[in-house]
């Protein structure tokens, strides 16, 4: 376990511990053979958990789906990432729009990605 800071959009923080660890470490400990679906929104840490994979372990993810803001070209070397690793890549800006009643805002200036790579 580690001390984590949470922030809230206000600036305010709370610390709490929580565990942390790598994607190949929760593989390893619960045992699986296969990842169908790997989901990854973490505000901005997306490659921090994609190198959190060693090799033996890329093998079973079958899929990955993750939102990436693109700035300091986060979503050039996650896509490049990918497709080393033997993944068939598509990228689609997240535009807003009203969706069952639901506005959604996310300006051009946020470059918010979505990311779907499927095993080749």
């Amino acid at each position: 376990f580690r001390r984590v800071l949470f922030r809230s959009g206000s600036g305010a923080g709370v610390q709490c511990a929580c565990a942390v660890g790598t994607l190949s470490a929760l593989i390893g400990r619960m045992g699986l053979e296969e990842v169908a679906l790997l989901k990854i929104d973490c505000e901005g840490d997306e490659l921090r958990v994609l190198h959190g994979l060693r090799p033996e372990d890329w093998p079973r993810v079958q899929q990955v789906a993750m939102e990436v803001h693109d700035i300091y070209g986060r979503l050039d070397a996650a896509v490049a990432l990918l497709r080393r690793h033997g993944f068939r890549v598509t990228c689609a800006a997240q535009l807003g729009g009203t969706v069952r009643g639901y506005e959604m805002v996310v300006p051009a200036t946020l470059r918010l990605f979505h990311v779907y790579a499927v095993r080749k």
